[in-house]
């Protein structure tokens, strides 16, 4: 269901906004598993000698701190998209309640 406002211009879409939930949501295992192949990649590294163990060390730190970064603003955009949708579910139904009770005979 999409949601209008004063003026009848979409201001929320439910089903795009479920299917971005559903996307962020398949998205985080993968960034995880990433996020550990990066860290056994670092803990391999660490255990190796000489100036490339070191470069991939320093490079899947970076790529690991950038993947958990993502991950958590991914959480963040899903929550914030869900309250999104339930507020404006909440003030879909209060104006509909109003309007009911703007009809009924009294």
């Amino acid at each position: 269901m999409a949601y209008y406002d004063y003026n009848g211009t979409i201001t929320i879409d439910e089903n795009a906004a479920r299917a971005d939930i559903n996307r962020i949501q398949s998205a985080i295992p993968k960034l995880t598993a990433v996020s550990g192949i990066l860290e056994r990649m670092i803990q391999e590294g660490c255990s190796a000698q000489g100036e490339t163990a070191l470069a991939i060390v320093e490079k899947a730190g970076d790529l690991n701190r950038q993947v958990r970064q993502l991950t958590a603003l991914l959480r963040e955009e899903s929550q914030l998209i869900q309250q999104t949708v339930a507020r404006y579910q909440l003030l879909d139904q209060q104006v509909k309640q109003t309007i009911e009770a703007a009809q009924m005979p009294g």
